[in-house]
């Protein structure tokens, strides 16, 4: 499902916004995987975060697309 995402990602554009719950996991998974450059913010630190903010995918992250694609 990860990678599934981070194919979505690849026809985004930059800075992207993320609010769904599910999707903010996705953004976490790759960020640590080094995949995409994000940040999560949360709106209360006794909840799950609500926001991410996804600024690029890394080198790897295209490394990565373009090895799916072969």
């Amino acid at each position: 499902m990860t990678l599934r995402y981070l194919k979505q990602l690849q026809h985004a554009t930059f800075p992207l916004t993320v609010t769904d719950p599910e999707e903010i996991r996705q953004v976490e998974m790759l960020r640590a995987a080094l995949l995409v450059n994000a940040s999560v913010q949360n709106i209360d630190p006794d909840l799950p975060p609500r926001t991410a903010r996804v600024l690029e995918i890394t080198n790897t992250g295209h490394f990565i697309l373009k090895r799916m694609k072969d």
